[in-house]
C-alpha cells in the first residue's frame, strides 16, 4: 500500500506505536498534505452545495472527473492513469464530459 491508498483508506487512530517516524516518510507525507486538494475540488460537492439536482449518471460521472483531476496530480497514479486511458476510453469520456457540460451550463447562468 502506499501513502495516497493509506492516507484514502485512513481511519482513526486512537493508539500509536512508540517509533519515531523516519525523516524521509514524514517529508512524503508533507509534500502529499501539502499537495492534496482541498474539498472544493470535488465537483459533486460543489454541484450538492449550489443546489443542482443530478441523477446517478452525472453524480458518477462527476466524480469520475473528480478523480481525473486528482490521479494526474501524484506521479505514481499517472502512469496508471494513462494506460488506462485508451483512445476509445478517452473518446467516450470527453463526449459525455460535453453532454454534462452542455447540461450544466444553463443551469448555473441561471443561478
Amino acid at each position: 500500500m502506499d501513502l495516497y491508498q493509506a492516507l484514502q483508506g485512513r481511519r482513526s487512530i486512537r493508539k500509536y506505536k512508540p517509533d519515531p517516524v523516519p525523516a524521509a516518510t514524514l517529508a512524503k507525507i508533507l509534500d502529499a498534505a501539502r499537495i492534496a486538494p482541498s474539498k472544493t475540488h470535488d465537483l459533486l460537492q460543489l454541484a450538492e452545495k449550489a443546489g443542482i439536482e443530478t441523477n446517478n449518471r452525472q453524480k458518477d460521472l462527476l466524480d469520475l472527473i473528480t478523480t481525473f483531476n486528482i490521479s494526474v496530480r501524484y506521479p505514481d497514479y499517472k502512469n496508471s492513469f494513462y494506460i488506462k486511458c485508451t483512445k476509445e476510453y478517452t473518446d467516450a469520456r470527453i463526449k459525455e464530459i460535453k453532454e454534462l457540460r452542455e447540461w450544466l451550463i444553463p443551469l448555473i447562468e441561471n443561478k
